[in-house]
């Protein structure tokens, strides 16, 4: 039975999706717009919504993103 790894950069994908659903949501129940999301957490709107939508087109290498999404988190 041979078994193929995963692609990980569909992985990546999903994962994001995921989180930037949670994300979105937790940003419309705090009631904030997104423009002041971008401000208090210094992250670019366009990254925001590419964050927000998993647009890893407009998204910088993982390593990077993962940053971006724990300051959004926090």
């Amino acid at each position: 039975m041979n078994k193929q790894a995963p692609n990980t950069n569909q992985l990546h994908v999903e994962q994001l999706v995921y989180i930037g659903q949670v994300l979105r949501e937790a940003g419309e129940a705090s009631g904030l717009a997104q423009s002041v999301l971008a401000e208090k957490t210094l992250i670019r709107l366009s990254l925001l919504n590419a964050i927000e939508t998993a647009d890893i087109s407009q998204l910088p290498e993982p390593i990077n993103t993962r940053g971006l999404i724990r300051r959004y988190g926090d």
